[in-house]
């Protein structure tokens, strides 16, 4: 955000550009749709939207926009649902009972397991550079 601010300044914008959702989770700003537009309204609006990070599975015959399931971007996803008390509409593949699509789903969640969490997988969030991450507690 402070990137294109400085580009929008340069380029004569005189409005400040900011991002009123930084110091949100995922989570929290689910919730605040609902609060917005009402609990069904929320549910329905989020599950349209799209965050799986795979598009192997079009190889499969499944749509490039099918949510995996597995991939770090479905499970922040399940997980933001879940905190925010809003029902899930969305069609995961992991349970599409396709016996090729389950072997490589299963590659891609043990590939994730088996190798933790990247920076990689981080940055693809575009988190806000204010963010800071909680420290282990000895």
């Amino acid at each position: 955000m402070r990137e294109l601010s400085r580009i929008a300044a340069a380029a004569g914008a005189h409005a400040p550009i900011s991002n009123p959702l930084a110091a949100m989770t995922k989570g929290e700003m689910f919730s605040r749709v609902s609060d917005l537009v009402g609990v069904n309204a929320a549910a329905n609006f989020l599950s349209a939207t799209h965050s799986c990070g795979h598009t192997g599975h079009r190889s499969l015959g499944y749509p490039v926009l099918s949510h995996c399931g597995v991939c770090f971007g479905c499970l922040l996803r399940r997980a933001s649902f879940r905190a925010s008390g809003l029902t899930d509409q969305t069609t995961y593949l992991n349970t599409a009972g396709d016996h090729r699509l389950t072997a490589y789903l299963r590659d891609k969640l043990r590939g994730f397991l088996g190798r933790g969490l990247r920076a990689a997988d981080l940055t693809t969030l575009t988190l806000p550079m204010t963010t800071r991450w909680p420290t282990r507690s000895r």
